[in-house]
This record gives C-alpha cells, structure tokens and sequence, in this order.
C-alpha cells in the first residue's frame, strides 16, 4: 500500500508561501506591507487550495484543469464515481463556514475597488494605497484570519491525503 501524492508538491509549496506571507504580515507596521502581505497569503491559501482540486482530480483520474470542485463533482457524476472529498468541501465552501470566506477573499482581491470621490489635491490622503478587502486594519486579525484558513486547509489536506490510498 502506498499513499497517493497526485501533484503534492505543488499544494505543499502553496502551504509553505501562505506560511512566508503569515510570517511577513507578523512583523508588518506599514499600512501598505499589512495590505500586499494580506493579500498574498490569500492569493497563496487559494492556491493551496485549487492545487488540492488538482490533486483529487488527479487521483480520479479527472483532467487537472477542472476549475472547481462542483466541476470536479459534475465530472465524477458522468463516471458513476463520488468523492467523500468534495462532498466535505462543499460543505465548507458556503459563506459562513471557513473555504467560503477565503473564496470570498481571493474574490475580494481580484475587484478593483471603487473609486474614491474627487477631492481637491490638498486634501488627498497621505497613502494612496487603496484597501480592496474588507479585512480590519489590524495585521493582528488578517494574521489571525490568515491562520485559521491555514490551519483548517492543512487539516483538510492532511485528512484527504490519509484517505487516498492506492493498493
């Protein structure tokens, strides 16, 4: 018996740049750090994530490049096959539970924000930095936030890679 590592190495990587930006974000004070910092270790835990996808793709002998897990699920459905796997991601994945406020957030970073009203130039803003999610101005709850969605997809990661098994 073997353990299955369907494109593992990619999810890890995607884990341990997550951990840099968690670690870059502790020691941040500027406003503008806090922001890029917050936002790749999103963009890196949405990776991890979608590079999960691939793997369990992979080891359903799916096409990599499914997009989603409803595309994956709709991809087994046609085979006959179901995943216990996605069946608990999507269960996960509903806005009040954690892999929906990541999704969210991953979204939240791609939207351009709306454009502040005209002021006259004397008074603009120090920083021009404009904030695109809706997370606190405090690194110490993005970090807090970036660590629970760490922490949550690692187990995840974990319990799956446990469970798929080839003999």
């Amino acid at each position: 018996m073997r353990v299955a590592r369907h494109g593992a190495g990619r999810t890890n990587q995607k884990l341990y740049f997550a951990k840099m930006a968690m670690q870059q974000l502790e020691q941040a004070t500027d406003a503008a750090v806090i922001q890029a910092t917050y936002e790749a270790g999103v963009f890196h835990l949405h990776g991890a994530f979608l590079a999960l996808l691939q793997e369990l793709s992979r080891f359903y002998k799916q096409s990599p490049q499914l997009p989603s897990a409803e595309a994956l699920r709709l991809a087994l459905d046609v085979k006959g096959q179901v995943s216990p796997e996605i069946v608990q991601i999507q269960q996960v994945e509903s806005p009040d539970q954690w892999l929906g406020q990541l999704q969210q957030a991953f979204h939240d970073c791609q939207l351009a924000p709306e454009p502040p009203e005209p002021q006259p130039e004397a008074e603009l803003p120090d920083s021009l930095i404009l904030r695109v999610t809706t997370a606190a101005a405090e690194p110490a709850s993005e970090l807090e936030r970036l660590q629970r969605w760490y922490k949550h997809l690692q187990t995840m990661i974990n319990d799956f890679r446990r469970e798929m098994v080839e003999f």
